[in-house]
């Protein structure tokens, strides 16, 4: 076989566009914040307390989680290392964006709840780091993968 530099331009075009339209795996949606005045906030998370540490989920682990739109709900961890579609609109139109690793719980949470501290049900231990959910399910990202990935600590 001969391969023209025209046929290698091609292949390597054709390599861009497929990359272009694969899905990329994400492992998180989060961000971090320092206040400018520590004193003007709680250490406790109301209807919980103060956090005491980490705790990895699993299958049928009580949670519970304090949100802005649903207050203080519970749950039951139902799946983990699940891997999710998550769709968003944007000014161009409706996206998806796939997350991987991810933990899967009854639903407990809506619109507004997102970025609230996942709480085994037992201890005060946080467990994941929740950002979508629906009628039929709660996602949040294992608080290992969240800690590691913002380079922070309990």
């Amino acid at each position: 076989m001969v391969e023209t530099a025209s046929s290698q331009a091609a292949t390597a075009s054709a390599a861009v566009t497929a990359k272009a339209h694969a899905a990329v795996d994400n492992a998180l949606d989060a961000a971090l914040a320092k206040p400018n005045d520590p004193t003007a906030f709680s250490t406790d998370i109301r209807h919980i307390g103060t956090i005491t540490g980490t705790k990895a989920p699993q299958i049928g682990m009580a949670v519970r989680k304090a949100g802005r739109t649903t207050d203080y709900t519970q749950s039951m961890i139902t799946l983990l290392n699940a891997t999710v579609n998550v769709g968003y609109v944007t000014v161009r139109g409706p996206r998806t964006a796939r997350f991987t690793g991810q933990i899967i719980a009854q639903p407990f949470s809506q619109g507004g709840d997102s970025g609230s501290l996942v709480v085994d049900g037992a201890e005060n231990k946080a467990v994941g780091l929740l950002f979508a959910g629906s009628a039929m399910a709660t996602i949040f990202t294992p608080i290992d993968v969240v800690l590691a990935a913002l380079n922070a600590t309990f």
